[in-house]
């Protein structure tokens, strides 16, 4: 394997816990092959590596609401938090098969 797919960590954080010298090849698609622990450097070396954070966060649902908030409502006072109040409301009427069938079709 070229170093271009090679990346070598010090110290790394790994499903094992954390370890050292710690070799990581790439495939030629971008995907992770091989990870190896207490390996001489080569490659591309950093001191450090932790996995990345992954984003949970998402506003699928919102697109299953589409409609429902759209405008402000016969009531003057209609703000951000009654909008929030609608949206709560709507929230505790998903399973998370209709959160799926959402983030599914948004994605």
């Amino acid at each position: 394997m070229s170093s271009a797919n090679t990346l070598w960590a010090k110290n790394a954080l790994t499903p094992q816990g954390w370890q050292s010298g710690v070799l990581i090849e790439i495939d030629e698609k971008g995907v992770i092959a091989c990870v190896k622990s207490d390996t001489g450097f080569a490659g591309h070396a950093v001191d450090l590596l932790v996995p990345a954070m992954t984003n949970l966060h998402s506003h699928a649902f919102q697109r299953a609401m589409a409609g429902l908030t759209e405008q402000r409502g016969p009531d003057p006072t209609d703000s951000f938090w009654t909008w929030r109040k609608l949206m709560f409301r709507f929230l505790d009427h998903l399973t998370p098969d209709h959160v799926e069938a959402i983030a599914a079709l948004v994605q």
